[in-house]
C-alpha cells in the first residue's frame, strides 16, 4: 500500500482535514497518542526514526488505522537522524514524523519551520524509561 498526496491540502476537498501545524510537540510516546489520533483520517504515513523510542503495543493498538499507517524507518549508514527527518518531511508522504529529542535548539527550530511548510506534524519524543545505570 503506497500513500502519496500533495504537500498542500485543499479544504474544499472531502479528504482534506484542517490540522494545526503551528506546534512542534515535545513529549513522551504516551503523550503523543492524543495528537496522533487526530491524524487517523489523513491519508499519509506516520514515520518514526530508528533513534526514536518504539511505540508500545497500547499506543498502536488503540487504533487499527494508526497501526496500518505507522512505519519505523531503518537506521541510515550515511545520514544523521536530523538529515533523515529533513528528507522524510520533504518527501511529502508523511502527515507526522516522530524523532528523538537529541537535536540542538537550532535544528529543532529548523525542523519545525520545515514541517509547517510541508504540513507535517513533528514530534520530538523522549523515552519513558529511565536507564538502570
Amino acid at each position: 500500500m503506497y500513500m502519496r498526496h500533495s504537500k498542500k491540502t485543499d479544504a474544499s476537498k472531502p479528504d482534506s482535514h484542517p490540522i494545526n501545524y503551528d506546534n512542534v510537540t515535545y513529549c513522551s510516546l504516551q503523550g503523543a497518542s492524543q495528537r496522533l489520533e487526530h491524524l487517523e483520517s489523513v491519508r499519509q504515513w506516520i514515520l518514526i526514526t530508528s533513534e526514536c523510542p518504539r511505540p508500545g503495543v497500547n499506543l498502536l493498538s488503540s487504533s487499527q488505522m494508526l497501526c496500518q499507517k505507522t512505519i519505523q524507518l531503518r537506521p541510515s549508514r550515511v545520514m544523521s537522524e536530523y538529515e533523515v527527518v529533513m528528507k522524510a518531511i520533504r518527501s511529502g508522504n508523511a502527515c507526522a514524523v516522530m524523532a528523538s529529542d537529541q537535536f540542538t535548539p537550532q535544528q529543532q527550530a529548523r525542523l519545525g519551520r520545515l514541517s509547517k511548510l510541508y504540513r507535517c506534524e513533528i514530534f520530538f519524543t523522549r523515552s519513558d524509561h529511565q536507564p538502570l545505570h
